[in-house]
This record gives C-alpha cells, structure tokens and sequence, in this order.
C-alpha cells in the first residue's frame, strides 16, 4: 500500500503538539512557516512508515520547524526509526511506527 496526500498547516500541528506547548506547536511552528508539504504513508514488512517534505516560507520559518520536527523526533519511541533532514528552505522527515510491542 502506498498513499500520498498533503497533510496541511493543522495535521503538521498535530505531532509537534504532542511535544511542545500547544500555542508553540501551532503559532510558532506548524501554521505559521509551511509553504506547502506532501507527504507519502507506506508498509514495508508489515510496518506504516511515512515520508514527509516541508517547504517552508523562509529560512527562519525553516529554523522554527525543523526545531519542531526534531522535539517531534525526540519524543518517539526508539523503535520508531526517524530521520530528520534539511536542505535550505525543505525540510525531510521520515518516520515508521514500530509496532504494538513499543511503548
């Protein structure tokens, strides 16, 4: 299975607010510097993995969220395999759930 959308301003909150504080998550980071986005969910070995591209308005706006993806980042579990990245004003992120015996 492989699926590819655009997850938009608000689905981007949603992580980051599982790790920083709400209004951070979605004024400093989520909403205010995405410039657009796609991302793609796929199983490799039974497991859901999603890749995500973030372009972002301007290198500050790509400070911001890549702190924000990398509080999202630290905030899983060990077994989730996350990589973050950057190129300029993109940001990468690639992340699988690593299953129901992860706590």
């Amino acid at each position: 299975m492989q699926y590819t959308h655009q997850m938009g301003p608000f689905a981007l909150y949603l992580p980051f607010s599982t790790r920083l504080p709400l209004r951070v998550a979605l004024t400093s980071t989520a909403s205010d510097g995405w410039g657009n986005d796609r991302y793609t969910a796929y199983t490799p070995d039974d497991l859901v993995c999603v890749d995500v591209h973030l372009v972002t308005d301007s290198r500050d706006d790509a400070d911001r969220l890549q702190n924000g993806l990398n509080g999202w980042a630290q905030a899983r579990p060990t077994g989730a395999d996350v990589l973050v990245g950057r190129d300029g004003i993109d940001l990468y992120a690639t992340a699988c759930d690593p299953g129901i015996d992860v706590q």
